[in-house]
């Protein structure tokens, strides 16, 4: 994100036009193998059929994400799951290591990182997909990132 904003600002664009997203589900990869947790490395094989998902497989939902693979309230993962962030990219992502499922996903700490990067920079706004699945705490976090009342 941050390579692609530089570029957009060192070409003159204008920083209130840039807008950057937040997404309220997870996208997942299944027979995942980690060889480093940060920066994040890996593989995987899709191989056939479907993956975990609750919105279509391989995308799970914001809802379905907090009840069953995320503990907002311990920052702790769920049903074996286990929340990790990649230092380099600032970006948190949950994996099971016994089913081997990655799930790449913006959190709450995630979501205020990108609203203050967006305020420290001047730029536009965020932007969510979908709002109607987040139940308020991503929003709420996009509000604090963005230092709004």
């Amino acid at each position: 994100m941050d390579t692609v904003v530089g570029h957009l600002l060192s070409e003159g664009f204008p920083a209130e036009r840039i807008n950057i997203g937040y997404a309220a589900y997870t996208r997942n990869g299944r027979n995942a193998e980690l060889e480093s947790l940060s920066p994040l490395k890996g593989t995987y094989n899709p191989g056939t059929g479907t993956t975990v998902g609750s919105f279509e497989s391989g995308t799970t939902e914001w809802y379905d994400i907090i009840y069953n693979y995320l503990d907002l309230e311990n920052q702790k993962g769920r049903n074996g799951f286990n929340v990790y962030t990649d230092k380099v990219a600032d970006a948190d992502y949950l994996y099971n290591p016994d089913s081997k499922l990655f799930m790449s996903l913006d959190t709450p700490r995630t979501v205020k990182a990108k609203g203050e990067y967006a305020a420290s920079l001047g730029l536009g706004a965020l932007f969510t997909w979908t709002i109607d699945q987040d139940n308020g705490v991503l929003v709420n976090a996009a509000r604090e990132g963005l230092a709004m009342k």
